[in-house]
């Protein structure tokens, strides 16, 4: 597909929200730098270009798109200040400090708190003025084509879905299934002009207690106060409420929730509308797709990852999709030969690659964040206020830095030339056993190696783990901190790995989202102490590998096959053959499978190998050997004293 003045790229965004005319704007700016004439059409389904809700939070990640995009001194000119501060976070009931946040928003490009309705106004008619698309009203999505009503449509070469979390577009592609987060928000706006007194250096404050937190920012010049407050309730009590702008209850439901919280918070609260809205927050599972039909149709904002609104981090997300995708659009159409612009989906790809792990990173850290406001974490449930004030001050001064120092151009550059390819690795074995610990190795996969012949892996990291043995993934928790330390995200599927359909169909499927597959670590496998005569024949069909089924997709990577010191040796007082006899096997497949696969892809350029090596650690206290130490009790002991191997050795 090609562009000239004569035939246009045609591109549809379908939404004439935040996200969707920021995207518009951006598409306009890098393609009128590159010379690219493109015709944008925005589809919005309402009569009219506007925003339900009240304020959102544009952090300095954020703002400096609108700066490079010579839109920076209108955003200030409607934006709220903090003076200095992203949140002080306090005691619900004295307003003691808990933790305070410090921002340094005194340079010109700055945290942005705004009114929806205002920024959406000034992205209108930055739209408008510059000629940067044609803006359509009650064009609702159906299908991928874009239709008035049922006699009338639109054509497009590209189709972007900025349609939020009900998105049409993506439900052509994806069923939608929101899960309730266990909270609701009650929302509102009130003149900062009518509190008698503010005790605190900002506007921005958080009060904390258990199960409840209520959040107030300063937004329209500092003119009028954005009221969030949440609660966590079972799903069972909140029926009625609905993910919507437009759910109301009676102000007193906000009392009652909120009783005990101080006189300010207090009188925050009775400033809210007779009516305040009443939103069910509910979360999604990560999407690991965000195009389809060949590049044709791409996903952006809410559509693609909508997430709790815990960071204050959803509109300039979609803020960031919409700048990048922009610039590949641009450089796609302006006839580059880098081969990310080969076709619409290898581009769409480029744009997924550098944008999913940060969005997912973003939905992974809100969700934790919105966790510990509330003391819902796992290690906070049965600690006292009083204990959890210390773990919320450790967990909350850092959090916001990597969200808003990202140079996202530089991560565009690094991957479109080929420095920074998010890596995609496979994990089987992660209920028990060195499944469950593997992951804690995974930083050695990601380290550039001092190795010319190499291509440098990337610093982030998409892992997935796997397990037949148990239907619940590792912690929401755990999972966040896993996406905190390698910029990355772990996804968890449930397959029985002794099911090789099963396991070819979910390879396939991580394959197919991300159009590559770099890694394997095979540590499927159970333990079962028995002395041989007594092992049971349907146990030996357990011991299974899965390093079988990735060859199928000609990707140079790396595998790892998790084999044990018990391949290598007999391990005193451990009666178990069979186990043992299955890890020396993974030990001789490793071998010759790295002999067999020494050179089996052909990239054009030479003929490139999949790397597969053995891992033999020594004694790892996971929870099966643990069942193996209560089994037999005196087979912790028998291991200390003749294994001079530690848990270190891995």
């Amino acid at each position: 597909m090609g562009s000239n003045e004569q035939q246009p790229t045609r591109i549809a965004i379908v939404g004439g929200g935040i996200g969707g005319l920021f995207c518009a704007l951006a598409i306009h700016h890098h393609c009128s730098a590159a010379g690219v004439h493109v015709q944008v059409d925005v589809f919005e389904q309402a009569s009219q270009y506007k925003e339900i809700g009240a304020g959102v939070g544009i952090g300095i990640n954020a703002a400096r798109l609108f700066h490079q995009m010579d839109l920076g001194d209108k955003l200030n000119g409607i934006a709220g200040h903090r003076t200095g501060v992203w949140i002080t976070f306090r005691r619900f009931d004295t307003s003691e400090d808990i933790v305070t946040v410090p921002v340094n928003d005194s340079d010109k490009i700055r945290q942005a708190p705004c009114a929806r309705t205002e920024l959406l106004d000034l992205l209108k008619a930055a739209v408008e003025v510059r000629g940067a698309a044609t803006l359509h009203t009650k064009k609702q999505c159906r299908s991928v084509e874009v239709r008035q009503d049922y006699s009338t449509s639109a054509e497009a070469d590209i189709v972007i879905g900025c349609d939020g979390i009900h998105s049409a577009i993506r439900n052509q592609f994806v069923v939608d299934k929101p899960v309730f987060s266990g909270q609701i928000a009650y929302r509102g706006v009130i003149p900062i002009s009518a509190l008698s007194s503010w005790p605190f250096p900002s506007y921005s404050v958080a009060w904390l207690a258990k199960h409840r937190h209520l959040l107030v920012f300063p937004i329209s010049r500092n003119e009028q106060l954005n009221i969030v407050a949440f609660v966590t309730k079972p799903e069972n009590e909140i029926a009625d409420v609905k993910e919507s702008w437009t759910s109301i209850c009676d102000r007193q439901e906000v009392f009652d929730d909120f009783a005990g919280f101080d006189k300010t918070a207090q009188e925050v609260l009775g400033l809210m509308p007779e009516q305040p809205s009443k939103w069910r927050l509910n979360d999604r599972q990560p999407l690991h797709r965000w195009h389809y039909m060949n590049g044709k149709v791409i996903l952006l904002g809410d559509s693609a990852h909508a997430m709790l609104p815990h960071l204050g981090a959803g509109a300039g997300q979609s803020m960031e999709d919409g700048w990048l995708l922009g610039r590949a659009l641009s450089e796609r159409l302006s006839g580059s030969t880098n081969p990310h612009f080969a076709s619409l989906e290898s581009t769409a790809q480029l744009y997924q690659t550098v944008r999913l792990p940060r969005a997912q990173k973003t939905q992974a850290t809100s969700r934790a964040a919105g966790n510990t406001y509330e003391l819902q974490t796992e290690d906070m449930l049965d600690k006292s206020f009083e204990e959890c004030i210390p773990m919320i001050a450790e967990r909350t001064r850092e959090r916001m830095k990597w969200v808003w120092e990202e140079d996202l151009d530089a991560a565009y550059v690094k991957a479109r030339d080929g420095q920074g390819l998010a890596s995609k690795v496979e994990g089987h074995g992660g209920a028990a056993g060195g499944g469950v610990v593997a992951g804690k190795g995974m930083e050695t996969v990601t380290q550039p190696r001092n190795d010319s012949r190499t291509p440098k892996p990337s610093t982030r990291l998409t892992g997935y783990a796997s397990s037949r043995r148990s239907r619940q993934p590792p912690s929401t928790r755990r999972r966040g901190e896993l996406a905190d330390r390698f910029e990355g995200t772990l996804s968890y599927r449930h397959v029985d790995v002794q099911n090789a359909e099963q396991v070819d169909s979910v390879i396939a499927e991580i394959a197919a989202e991300h159009s590559r597959l770099d890694g394997l670590i095979a540590a499927a496998g159970i333990q079962y102490v028995k002395p041989a005569l007594e092992y049971p024949p349907d146990r030996i069909q357990h011991v299974s590998s899965s390093a079988r089924q990735m060859i199928k997709y000609k990707s140079p990577g790396a595998m790892v096959l998790v084999g044990s010191m018990s391949g290598l040796n007999a391990n005193k007082g451990f009666t178990s053959s069979v186990y043992n006899s299955s890890k020396a096997a993974v030990i001789q497949l490793g071998r010759n499978l790295a002999m067999e696969w020494g050179k089996v892809i052909d990239t054009g350029g030479g003929k490139r190998a999949i790397r597969v090596n053995v891992l033999c650690p020594g004694n790892i206290i996971t929870p099966m050997v643990l069942k193996n130490f209560e089994d037999d009790p005196g087979l912790r002991k028998i291991w200390e004293e003749n294994n001079v191997s530690s848990t270190n050795s891995y």
